[in-house]
């Protein structure tokens, strides 16, 4: 792996609600990016991620994790951290090692019937 200034690494969280899709958009960029040859899933399993056995039969996050990938000349390390108040100290530990937070919300529409 290249050098990096540290004017080009990027620290991030993925902070969100359980289910919001943090592991999903953690699995997608590593596979964008070229980093992972096939889009991992956490329904089928086989996420980056939640490689634990205990999340892969639950299939939410429950300790943080930490993925890396270079992209545009910069060095982007993010923590996936869990969605539900059961865990939240792995969120808030999480956040003391980042500079930035990417907060992530599903939205639910309803119409009218």
């Amino acid at each position: 792996m290249p050098k990096y200034a540290p004017s080009d690494i990027r620290n991030i969280a993925l902070c969100g609600h359980g289910g919001s899709g943090k592991t999903t958009l953690a699995d997608t960029l590593l596979n964008e990016t070229g980093t992972v040859k096939k889009l991992a899933s956490v329904d089928d399993g086989t996420s980056i991620c939640d490689f634990d056995e205990e999340e892969k039969a639950h299939k939410y996050t429950i300790e943080a994790s930490v993925i890396h990938f270079e992209h545009g000349g910069k060095l982007f390390n993010v923590i996936d951290t869990p969605g539900y108040p059961d865990f939240i100290g792995q969120t808030i530990g999480a956040l003391n090692g980042v500079d930035t937070c990417l907060l992530l919300t599903t939205v639910c529409y309803l119409f009218p019937s």
